[in-house]
């Protein structure tokens, strides 16, 4: 949550930039707010972030030591002919060394929008958010249908009877009506594990690569970033190294339990994949740049809204497999 908010006081001071030397980037800002709230389809609990931008003596954003942070908004999610409200809420600062009063947000605990069948559509969803000035941000986007969703092309027992080095997974619609074109992709690979250490069961996850490039003579892992493309193959090879590498250096290896491997593809609308391709990396193959316009999609001032979905393929194990790396079986 640290690092969105972060981003989110950054796109604040960026989002007006353009390339006229003359611009005043610092007074063309003043006013601004910034609404932030992402939707997932696979809770009822939701919350909201509201900001107004700020000034600073120089350039650098981190000079300010006042939350920024907005209250005494009315927020609410318009859903299947229904408003969603969100109640103003607070809860203390894991990291104070800038703010050192409560995080201020607004969360709803009863929105459901999760797809459940096949042959679902999407569904308009929207946000309105009135400011104590009665200044209005909104924006809106769709469901996302991930019960009409299967994987056509998976693995699924690892590392399985196919004595191929490779496996590949595939996900389409049920549905003529919903179109791949529409949606972005983020496919994740991983590994749910324990480890024990002095009493303690600490759960993990540990994400597997799909490629790897070389650099000084070592070979660096590439893990999946967001795409338009609706497949992934992996390397069985990349599986067992992450599989070995999850207790690398520590001799007690039956301190470490396995609980399962499962695919998901996240699926998540253009706002949302644009934010995230902005934050993350630059190295994906649809990047934007923090400072442009089609980062924000909220009408009245900047930020997120957004809505996505995941859809998962448990992966069996077998105990066999399991034990030859020394650990135990929590499946």
């Amino acid at each position: 949550m640290k690092k969105e908010i972060i981003f989110l006081l950054i796109l604040t001071g960026l989002i007006l930039v353009s390339c006229n030397d003359e611009v005043d980037i610092k007074t063309s800002s003043q006013g601004d707010y910034v609404l932030y709230c992402i939707i997932n389809s696979d809770t009822t609990f939701h919350t909201a972030y509201l900001s107004k931008s700020y000034d600073v003596s120089g350039l650098d954003p981190t000079e300010n030591t006042t939350d920024p942070s907005l209250t005494g908004a009315e927020i609410k999610v318009i859903y299947n002919k229904g408003n969603y409200y969100f109640k103003d809420s607070s809860v203390a600062r894991t990291d104070s060394s800038r703010y050192t009063d409560a995080f201020d947000f607004y969360y709803n605990n009863s929105l459901d929008v999760k797809s459940r069948t096949i042959y679902d559509t999407p569904d308009s969803i929207s946000i309105v958010a009135t400011l104590p000035n009665n200044k209005t941000l909104t924006a809106s986007s769709n469901t996302i249908p991930t019960g009409d969703m299967r994987f056509s092309k998976y693995i699924s027992e690892f590392p399985g009877e196919d004595t191929s080095n490779f496996f590949e997974f595939v996900w389409v619609f049920y549905s003529t009506k919903n179109s791949l074109d529409d949606y972005y992709f983020l496919p994740v690979l991983k590994i749910k594990y324990s480890v024990l250490k002095n009493g303690v069961s600490t759960t993990k996850t540990a994400k597997v690569y799909y490629m790897t490039y070389s650099l000084n003579d070592t070979d660096v892992p590439v893990y999946p970033t967001i795409t338009k493309k609706n497949y992934i193959s992996y390397n069985k090879q990349f599986v067992e190294d992450v599989f070995n590498s999850i207790s690398e250096g520590d001799d007690n290896k039956s301190d470490y339990t396995i609980h399962s491997l499962s695919f998901s593809v996240i699926v998540m609308d253009e706002a949302l994949a644009a934010y995230y391709s902005a934050s993350n990396t630059f190295e994906d193959e649809f990047s934007v740049r923090v400072d442009a316009a089609d980062v924000t999609n909220i009408k009245g001032g900047y930020g997120l809204f957004g809505v996505y979905g995941t859809k998962t393929k448990n992966i069996t194990l077998t105990t066999t497999y399991i034990a030859q790396y020394g650990y135990k079986c929590g499946f």
